[in-house]
């Protein structure tokens, strides 16, 4: 074979390889990484708005809002269906913001329990905080949290995916309760 036969044919394979390990790459299998959630309020005798928000995922982000009243003793609100999708590589954050309407007495906001995960494959919580009245982020306990009058309090949870190319299943949930401070 001639010098210039041999290579147009090792450039025609190394091109062949290349192609193949391109549609290789295309090809593998992506990961499933949506994951449900809900969120549940119980509140007792206060004027509040409860505002539900996130970003960071993929397709349409959360968004919820319920009013409270002070007229009914004890209120519920239930949100199903909070589903998270996950982008590769990038963490999901969820925003719950309760505001204080009553601008004669302030308002308690409890956890009874942290935000938590069920039957959770690769993902975690990384981070559950609050931020009241611009004292800056702390960590967010089971005890209550005091929102002075016409005030809000935000609340953040962060999910992480431990590993892009696993899929991400489980369920998350979260329950706060609001009370009126005597």
């Amino acid at each position: 074979m001639s010098l210039k036969t041999k290579l147009v044919s090792s450039v025609a394979a190394f091109m062949l390889v290349i192609a193949l390990m391109v549609v290789g790459i295309f090809a593998a299998n992506t990961a499933t990484v949506q994951m449900g959630g809900s969120i549940s309020f119980t509140a007792s005798d206060v004027d509040a708005t409860v505002t539900l928000a996130s970003s960071g995922q993929s397709g349409e982000a959360l968004s919820e809002t319920e009013t409270f009243d002070a007229s009914d003793e004890t209120a519920t609100a239930n949100w199903a269906d909070q589903n998270l999708v996950f982008v590769k590589g990038s963490d999901i954050t969820v925003t719950i913001t309760f505001t204080n309407n009553s601008a004669e007495r302030a308002m308690t906001v409890t956890a009874p329990q942290l935000p938590t995960l069920t039957e959770q494959a690769n993902v975690t919580i990384t981070s559950t905080q609050y931020n009241n009245n611009s004292k800056g982020a702390q960590d967010l306990t089971t005890s209550a949290i005091t929102v002075a009058a016409s005030t809000s309090c935000v609340v953040t949870i962060v999910f992480h995916m431990e590993d892009a190319n696993n899929s991400v299943s489980g369920n998350w949930t979260a329950n706060f309760n609001l009370a009126n401070v005597a």
